[in-house]
């Protein structure tokens, strides 16, 4: 009988409690929406389910993560840039400020995260701040780990974000770095050639060793190596350029502003690669 009166509990906060059901264990008159007895403690499993119960002990014992809000700015602006200009620029400050390059993407990396994306992309944001000591501490040795985080950051955000008309996809950060530690082998190995080559004509002067056949191997050695750093170099400069372009296309979509027609269309491994990623809408994208 007891069962069926709705009772009501003033608690010693002034709040006004309803008790509409009674704990099959004790017997006391318990508290709606509260499946544990807050006198025996028992679980009231014939009145709540599994997941109810789960998301009451939430709120007392959280286990879950919390979500926080992202903060989102747009007013940062993001500067769209020529890679030929910076090409130039560099080649003339000899290679100086290309590293200047690098940090300025990296933070353009950082300010892109600040417009409106979804709960389903994946972040762009990095430690530039880490990134520049280790470009400042090991000069181009560092080089392959900073294209490797903007290479990978900005392939993985792509593949998750909305589909866009005649949208690349960078390669593999992983690629990219073996290229560059490919590149910086050959610029070394031509210095080094270059040394060993120099120091036998010294060492002809000075000793009257007959060095001519050792010094040709070694000045050889160190053209061929050239030659090799120079085709390295050149593929470089165009993955650069490339990764410039998508990055370009990709902020003009944020600012609803029409891309650029590039002479390239869409790669065969773009289009696999969107084909096996879900597809999602505008729609989903969260302010």
């Amino acid at each position: 009988m007891c069962s069926q009166l709705n009772l009501i509990k003033i608690n010693t906060y002034g709040k006004k409690n309803i008790l509409n059901s009674t704990c099959f264990n004790c017997q006391k008159p318990l508290i709606e929406g509260k499946p544990i007895c807050p006198f025996c403690f028992a679980v009231q499993r014939n009145s709540y389910s599994r997941n109810h119960l789960f998301d009451y002990l939430e709120q007392y014992f959280p286990t879950k993560p919390v979500e926080k809000e992202r903060y989102i700015n747009t007013k940062v602006q993001i500067t769209q840039r020529d890679y030929d200009n910076i090409l130039v620029v560099s080649i003339f400050t000899l290679g100086i400020y290309y590293f200047y390059y690098l940090l300025q993407t990296l933070q353009d990396l950082n300010d892109h995260w600040y417009h409106p994306h979804g709960r389903y992309e994946v972040t762009t944001k990095n430690d530039t701040f880490i990134l520049m000591v280790i470009l400042t501490l090991t000069t181009f040795i560092g080089v392959p780990f900073i294209q490797y985080v903007r290479y990978e950051k900005l392939r993985n955000h792509l593949l998750k974000a909305p589909p866009m008309e005649n949208q690349d996809i960078p390669i593999k950060g992983s690629k990219i770095f073996w290229i560059y530690i490919i590149y910086d082998i050959f610029f070394v190995g031509t210095g080094t050639m270059l040394f060993f080559g120099l120091s036998s004509i010294i060492a002809d002067w000075f000793f009257e060793f007959i060095t001519a056949s050792i010094t040709a191997v070694f000045f050889l050695g160190a053209a061929t190596v050239f030659t090799l750093t120079i085709l390295s170099g050149i593929v470089l400069i165009m993955l650069e350029k490339r990764w410039q372009e998508i990055f370009n296309d990709h902020i003009a979509y944020h600012y609803g502003s029409p891309m650029k027609k590039r002479k390239y269309r869409r790669t065969r491994r773009a289009r696999k690669l969107r084909k096996n990623t879900p597809k999602i809408s505008d729609e989903n994208i969260t302010s």
